[in-house]
């Protein structure tokens, strides 16, 4: 009790990302000055979807992690129907490596995700933020 009266006599906090109701909200459509890592998002994501992934697309590491999860990734995607708009919400810079966050609609749901590459355009990391 003494913990919750302290708090009330704080300022207010905002929630932390993973308590976010409206997450995918807040993230409107930015210039897309690099269409073409827009089309290579989208042509990684399809071949996701397909069952086609190419290894030259990630890192060796990511590979190595993310290849034997493929089958399952196509299995959770599949139930959203057909891939329709990848859209670019939020562009970032950091040690060298680029971050691009977009929209990604289908069908019967739109997903929030980030993705990671590196200086030889290659993925090395991508993480889902949102789904609604």
């Amino acid at each position: 009790m003494a913990q919750i009266r302290e708090q009330l006599a704080q300022a207010p906090r905002p929630l932390p990302a993973n308590l976010e109701r409206f997450r995918l909200a807040k993230y409107k459509p930015i210039p897309d000055k690099e269409p073409q890592v827009t089309e290579h998002v989208r042509a990684m994501f399809q071949n996701l979807i397909d069952g086609t992934a190419h290894s030259t697309d990630y890192t060796a590491e990511l590979w190595k992690i993310e290849s034997p999860q493929l089958g399952e990734a196509q299995k959770g995607l599949k139930p959203f129907g057909p891939l329709g708009a990848v859209t670019l919400v939020d562009r970032g810079e950091e040690s060298g490596k680029r971050t691009y966050r977009y929209r990604i609609e289908f069908e019967k749901a739109t997903i929030l995700q980030s993705f990671v590459f590196d200086k030889q355009n290659k993925l090395t990391a991508s993480y889902t933020e949102d789904i609604r």
